[in-house]
């Protein structure tokens, strides 16, 4: 039998990060590769088996992606992001008995609360391709009826006069939409100092902003986690904060804030891991 590996695998709407760790949690190795709207449960299901054919059999292994995950953790039962792999259920669940498939956000939250283990009132928002939130009281994770709380980028805004969702107006998504761009067209833009890149990329930070002050006012948490992708387009984080600052209530401001993760392209991936690694305590309390 080889050594003990774990194995993460973030799935998103524009690339998916695979990860082996040791038993000591050091990388072991780790794998980039891109997704899209076309993205097929089958391709999904080849990345991930080439991946485990590299490494070796996993001792534990741990599926994240975006949309709604069945309450029993066995399928995508939709994905805006990824619409391809509605009702897909990853081959591995079946290849590797114990593995466990998990909605992106709430891994998120799973790493977030490693991050911040006495915060017992947690918001994480992570801003990517979409946008989601997910969120604890008293320590506890607030699933919702159908275990689905938290799809913040469903929630409808007013934008230019039409009505749209907040992630047709502040997603990564967006800005690529917006400007006709990918994400690296879109980041030697602003390298460039572009005045319509930088533009994009503020305009869809405040209205991301807008909606945290939301998150801040009507849940009143320890602290909110901000992550994502997104936040690799330089203005886009700064812009939203400050958006934040000016819609919270300065009470509600001074005794949660928010916080903006270290690395906050990989906070689901290290959520994974933690979810492939049994989730112990702090993590109580629901989850898919």
């Amino acid at each position: 039998m080889g050594p003990a590996l774990t194995v993460a695998v973030d799935i998103g709407g524009t690339k998916a990060l695979l990860r082996a760790e040791d038993a000591t949690g050091v990388v072991v190795h780790e794998r980039r590769l891109a997704t899209g709207r076309d993205t097929t449960p089958g391709q999904l299901d080849d990345v991930v088996d080439g991946f485990l054919h590299e490494v070796g059999a996993p001792t534990a292994l741990a599926i994240a992606c975006p949309g709604l995950v069945a309450t029993d953790g066995t399928r995508v039962v939709v994905s805006d992001v990824l619409p391809r792999i509605e009702e897909w259920r990853p081959r591995a669940l079946d290849r590797h008995p114990g593995s466990r498939l998990v909605n992106d956000v709430r891994a998120a939250l799973y790493g977030a609360q490693q991050a911040h283990p006495h915060v017992d009132d947690l918001a994480v928002v992570v801003a990517g391709t979409g946008i989601a939130a997910c969120f604890t009281s008293n320590g506890r994770v607030h699933r919702g009826a159908d275990g689905w709380a938290g799809e913040l980028g469903s929630v409808p805004v007013r934008a230019g006069g039409e009505v749209g969702t907040l992630d047709s107006v502040a997603s990564g998504a967006a800005i690529l939409s917006r400007l006709g761009a990918s994400a690296d067209e879109v980041r030697a833009l602003l390298s460039r100092g572009d005045e319509d890149a930088q533009a994009a990329v503020e305009g869809a930070g405040r209205a991301l902003g807008e909606a945290l002050a939301t998150v801040l006012n009507l849940l009143n948490p320890g602290l909110l986690v901000l992550a994502g992708g997104a936040l690799a387009f330089p203005g886009y984080g700064e812009a939203a904060l400050s958006a934040a600052r000016r819609w919270t209530l300065p009470e509600l401001w001074g005794s949660g804030a928010v916080t903006v993760d270290g690395d906050p392209g990989t906070l689901v991936l290290r959520g994974v891991m933690a979810v492939a690694r049994g989730a112990t305590p702090p993590f109580r309390g629901g989850g898919s």
